[in-house]
């Protein structure tokens, strides 16, 4: 019985890996994945917002990163759509009420 429940939260996770991938995307973030020894984060290069994901993150931990960083953006934009789950996940995932206010 708990293997199916594995199943769906692996599912739960890699679909809310891809909306949060298409926020980003609407949000003009670049997501690059590649050997970055570990490390991931999110830096302005050229102008644009690049997120640099190591190929060795984990899904899970993808989301998290994803929400935290996509959090500092301007979420009630008219030209953004964000479903009601990804929204109430990135709100979970806040580090901060001031941020870095992209």
């Amino acid at each position: 019985m708990q293997t199916p429940q594995l199943n769906m939260r692996r599912v739960d996770q890699e679909a809310l890996l891809e909306q949060l991938e298409r926020l980003a995307a609407q949000l003009g973030v670049q997501i690059k994945v590649g050997k970055y020894e570990g490390k991931s984060g999110m830096a302005k290069w050229k102008g644009e917002w690049v997120l640099l994901l190591d190929k060795s993150t984990s899904a899970r931990d993808r989301v998290r990163l994803l929400a935290e960083e996509l959090a500092q953006f301007d979420l009630n934009r008219e030209d953004l759509i964000v479903p009601p789950e990804v929204r109430e996940w990135i709100d979970k995932h806040r580090l901060s009420e001031t941020g870095r206010g992209r």
